[in-house]
């Protein structure tokens, strides 16, 4: 865990002009009370995504997202924010769960992946800069389709996915994770359609993720430039509370029925998808 945290600072400080290094750490540690109140709700709300995830599997973007955009955040530091606070809990699922899956079994789904994920950076690139004032009802309307689509989902099994099916769905996930870093849903039916287990879906879900972190990261910041390491700071200064609702998740979900815990989810992100689709009109 320390070294997934040590790592993932290292990687934000490369990309930091070196003149600007020391005037970012001090301006941490220094900051007024105003800015720790800031990063402890940062903290909040990304611990209790993190708990959302441990309990359910899925959805710590869906949530955050829109909460960090109605905290002032724009959609590329929400984005690295969320990418940065998820890295250390991928990092040790994978880990966990490594010998459920193949090689074989996500290299070519991460491909399809990585492909797009530059298109859907593209484009809310061009809305944030020519339509933001859509950009949230989009966000919105993608909760909802996402929401709805594993609500209404039966988990018919298939033994074999056809190359067709992979490759929409591993595409369209890229395009989703590049435009609003709500990428899952896709994802989550596509293994439920498998004769997998349990720790198999999962271990391919986080491999998945984890292999855009990083080229996600890069292409943020060559694109907006310092403010992509800076709001990976600011998530890397609320780890530890993104650690404790991981722990608290983890223990809730070995108590609470799953079918409560997904319509508890599933009725939380409609109210958000519907307040996202309706905010310009406040």
């Amino acid at each position: 865990m320390l070294f997934s945290f040590y790592s993932t600072l290292s990687v934000c400080f490369a990309f930091i002009d070196p003149s600007d290094q020391t005037q970012i750490i001090f301006t941490m540690l220094n900051s007024d009370a105003d800015g720790w109140l800031a990063i402890l709700l940062l903290g909040i709300i990304l611990g209790s995504c993190g708990a959302l995830q441990a309990l359910v599997g899925f959805a710590a973007a869906t949530f955050a997202i829109p909460i960090l955009m109605l905290c002032g955040y724009e959609m590329p530091e929400a984005q690295v924010i969320i990418i940065t606070a998820m890295f250390p809990q991928n990092v040790v699922a994978v880990w966990q769960l490594r010998s459920n899956l193949k090689v074989k079994d996500w290299v070519k789904p991460a491909l399809i992946r990585l492909a797009f994920l530059p298109l859907g950076l593209l484009v809310m690139s061009w809305m944030q800069e020519s339509s933001k004032p859509i950009l949230r009802p989009v966000v919105g309307a993608v909760m909802l389709a996402a929401t709805l689509s594993q609500c209404i989902s039966s988990p018919t099994k298939k033994e074999e996915s056809t190359t067709g099916w992979m490759l929409g769905t591993f595409s369209l996930s890229g395009f989703l994770q590049g435009l609003c870093g709500m990428s899952g849903a896709p994802l989550v039916l596509w293994c439920y359609a498998r004769p997998w287990s349990h720790d198999k879906v999962r271990a391919l879900l986080f491999t998945v993720y984890l292999t855009s972190f990083l080229p996600q990261w890069l292409l943020l910041y060559g694109r907006f430039g310092s403010t992509i390491p800076k709001a990976s700071l600011r998530s890397l200064a609320a780890l530890p509370l993104i650690l404790l609702g991981t722990y608290v998740g983890l223990k809730f979900a070995r108590r609470v029925p799953d079918h409560a815990i997904r319509r508890i989810s599933y009725a939380l992100l409609i109210l958000f998808a519907a307040f996202e689709i309706l905010a310009p009109l406040f």
